[in-house]
């Protein structure tokens, strides 16, 4: 299991996006506030090109505010305490709006949830399952690994929780690997990496996850490896942590730029490129459109 925490934010511009996640092999729980931006899966995963992501699913929970669904031709605004579950995550293909929500990603051969789920199914949730959620978000948003235990309780709660409205979950696969969590050297990759993606507006002068872990580039390269092997994250696909950091500015990037009052020259900075140029160069290099281009698409798509 690996705990994964990262935050943006642009106040000036009420832009932000805060993500938590808990990782396991076979599913990931993530906590998620965005506001003022608009993430579009097809674009971020086909057009990058990373893996295929329609052989996972995910369940998408609305627990402030609104989330925009848009999936397999329908437009689902799922107001609190509504949840939605697409089979096939590259059939969720737009999510936007300003909202806390709680979601689920899991490969179609996890023991999390079984194979009855239809394409796609919307719920509104009872009280005592969204105060699990609520929990699990709560534990999720503070979680580090001194609090393994606590937070593999309010996994397990929200799970049957879900499991007794009805959704094709099964806690039991929570409680099978509490007897082999211990990961300390991945988490500590984890750690260092989530850090430095958090901090690319501060640009080349950063120290790099080398320094941070004391361990030669090719040390970090091997973890980074066999971090991919064990969780399958698609943004640790590379050779060594630059090109994890570069896929990783290119995601958030296709993110950012939806928002009409973020520029060329300040995603730029935020993304840690040396000029406009050296982003609309990379932007070209990956197939995507350029920022502008890429952010009008987003928007006139939602």
């Amino acid at each position: 299991m690996l705990i994964s925490h990262r935050r943006h934010a642009l106040p000036s511009e009420a832009v932000t996006l805060e993500l938590d996640r808990v990782v396991f092999p076979d599913w990931v729980f993530r906590r998620a506030y965005v506001e003022g931006v608009i993430q579009d899966e097809r674009l971020t995963t086909s057009v990058l090109g990373r893996g295929a992501p329609s052989e996972r699913s995910r369940l998408v929970v609305s627990l402030e505010g609104s989330v925009t669904v848009f999936a397999l031709g329908r437009v689902v605004e799922l107001g609190a305490g509504e949840a939605l579950i697409a089979r096939r995550l590259d059939d969720l293909t737009i999510r936007a709006g300003a909202g806390h929500s709680f979601e689920m990603d899991w490969a179609p051969t996890g023991e999390l949830a079984a194979s009855t789920c239809g394409e796609l199914d919307h719920a509104k949730l009872g009280k005592t399952t969204l105060a699990a959620i609520a929990d699990m978000s709560r534990a999720m948003r503070e979680a580090a690994t001194a609090t393994v235990p606590i937070l593999l309780d309010a996994a397990e709660a929200a799970t049957q929780a879900l499991r007794f409205e009805g959704l094709p979950f099964d806690a039991r696969a929570i409680r099978e690997p509490r007897a082999a969590l211990a990961c300390p050297g991945m988490q500590q990759l984890t750690d260092a990496l989530d850090t430095e993606l958090s901090e690319l507006h501060l640009g080349p002068a950063l120290g790099t996850v080398e320094d941070r872990l004391g361990c030669s580039r090719r040390t970090v390269a091997r973890r980074i490896r066999e971090v991919h092997a064990r969780y399958g994250i698609s943004a640790l696909t590379g050779a060594d942590w630059r090109s994890a950091r570069d896929f990783y500015r290119l995601l958030l990037g296709t993110i950012l730029a939806s928002h009409p009052a973020v520029t060329t020259n300040r995603l730029a900075r935020m993304l840690g490129y040396s000029s406009p140029a050296a982003l609309c160069h990379a932007f070209a290099n990956a197939g995507l459109p350029s920022p502008t281009a890429l952010g009008e698409l987003a928007r006139n798509a939602a």
